[in-house]
């Protein structure tokens, strides 16, 4: 095989992997994060050692009859193994014309993937209970 066949190949394999790796991103943004349940999990960030995430505009889905709010928890991802839980924030001003901020300060520093987890909605950890959310925002630089 020649040198370009073979620089192809890595290439192809190299892509091939990197597809199957669910993505991880610094701060983001998602809008319309709509339709979320108990357990419902967000998309994956790396960090160093801070993260905020943000909820603004928070409805509860078909069900009224609960609290407005909704438990936040953010986890580190760890392969193989179950991964490592941090503080769970309970967010309300997102049901209001405010925005539900939580920070988490103790985030071991390095290249770590984390995500955060809906544990609740209006009390409730079973169930049927959603929540759709506006506008959702993930910091990871406490500087700004």
């Amino acid at each position: 095989m020649n040198k370009k066949a073979r620089v192809g190949v890595v290439a192809v394999a190299t892509t091939g992997l990197m597809a199957l790796a669910p993505l991880a991103f610094a701060n983001w943004t998602a809008y319309n994060w709509d339709n979320k349940g108990v357990n419902a999990e967000s998309q994956r960030w790396s960090d160093g050692d801070y993260t905020q995430v943000q909820f603004t505009g928070c409805h509860n889905g078909y069900t009224s009859y609960i609290a407005d709010s909704v438990d936040v928890q953010v986890w580190r991802v760890i392969n193989n193994w179950p991964d490592d839980s941090y503080d769970k924030k309970t967010f309300t001003a997102c049901y209001g014309a405010g925005t539900s901020n939580g920070e988490w300060s103790e985030i071991p520093t390095g290249t770590a993937q984390y995500y955060f987890q809906i544990m609740a909605i209006g009390g409730k950890t079973v169930g049927g209970p959603t929540v759709d959310v506006e506008k959702v925002y993930v910091d990871t630089t406490k500087a700004d």
